[in-house]
């Protein structure tokens, strides 16, 4: 993994910033990346459900559902640091996805530029930054058209990061999380995140070298390090880990091939949940009822199957 590590100690400075400390040094001897990421951009247009959804699997997408009638049409812009993975997603109708990410990696989800969007019912409001830790399963709702902005790291790096930086331990709980940056923070890491993911790979290593990935890295790592130094306003989901939500619930059992035409009151007799509580639990997560989320898998799954058909 790319170490980090300062070149004097930490001290933190009497005006309470970060940049009397900000003097880092990467040790190019140990910088093999331990998550494997790959140096590059990419960017991608997509007009079926199905292969946006491949492309979003890197951050943690398994499943993506529409809401919205209409053509279905997705630019996904990633760019791939060391430690550090970067998307910008636009997208042109309505959907539902669900994401969990893998072990020791953290998504945070940037205010979009356009549309709303949602976790858990949550919305990322402009001002606000929200995030997730590892196996953490979130139901990702959009009102489109929007483009989304996201950022996936390692929890690892970003934990020793902010204590180098900041002189002490992050909150970085594994539910959704929402943080109240100051202004300034936060509109610098958009700003980061813009011009990363507007510059393509090659023209940034043509134009600064390849040390400017390195440097790239440091300084989104420096900005959410400012973001996650502000004082959180607490856990936007309250939810015991060891009790999923019905919608959750709803979700893991229509996925399955057996219980794929069972009816909503079907499915919450063997949950043992009464259909009011899967209601509000649906509405919250999906905006849709519990029997309109059945249709909406029925007819995607059904189209799907209908595709590989044809093929």
């Amino acid at each position: 993994m790319a170490m980090i590590r300062p070149d004097t100690p930490v001290k933190t400075p009497a005006h309470g910033g970060t940049a009397a400390i900000r003097r880092f040094r990467i040790a190019k001897g140990r910088a093999t990346c331990r998550l494997g990421f790959m140096l590059g951009s990419s960017v991608s247009v997509f007009g079926e459900v199905e292969d946006c959804r491949k492309a979003l699997a890197m951050f943690g997408c398994t499943a993506l559902v529409l809401t919205k009638s209409g053509t279905f049409h997705a630019r996904v812009t990633c760019l791939a640091l060391h430690n550090i993975w970067l998307l910008r997603l636009s997208e042109s109708l309505a959907r539902i996805a669900t994401y969990k990410t893998s072990s020791d990696m953290r998504r945070f989800v940037l205010p979009p530029a356009t549309g709303h969007l949602f976790w858990g019912g949550v919305e990322a409001t402009a001002g606000s930054l929200l995030s997730h830790g590892p196996e953490t399963v979130v139901f990702e709702r959009t009102l489109a058209p929007v483009e989304s902005l996201m950022i996936l790291v390692s929890e690892r790096l970003l934990a020793h990061s902010v204590h180098t930086l900041i002189g002490s331990v992050a909150c970085l709980r594994p539910d959704v999380f929402r943080w109240n940056p100051r202004s300034t923070h936060l509109a610098r890491l958009r700003a980061l995140h813009f011009a990363a993911t507007g510059m393509s790979a090659e023209r940034l290593a043509q134009a600064h070298g390849a040390s400017a990935y390195w440097g790239l890295e440091q300084e989104l790592i420096y900005a959410l390090a400012d973001c996650l130094s502000d004082m959180p306003s607490g856990p936007a989901v309250r939810q015991p880990r060891h009790v999923p939500e019905p919608a959750q619930q709803l979700a893991a059992m229509i996925a399955g091939s057996d219980q794929a035409h069972d009816t909503a009151a079907a499915i919450c007799r063997r949950l043992s949940l009464s259909p009011s509580v899967m209601h509000r639990s649906c509405m919250k997560h999906f905006g849709v009822s519990p029997g309109q989320y059945i249709r909406l898998i029925r007819k995607q799954t059904g189209g799907a199957s209908a595709n590989r058909c044809d093929r």
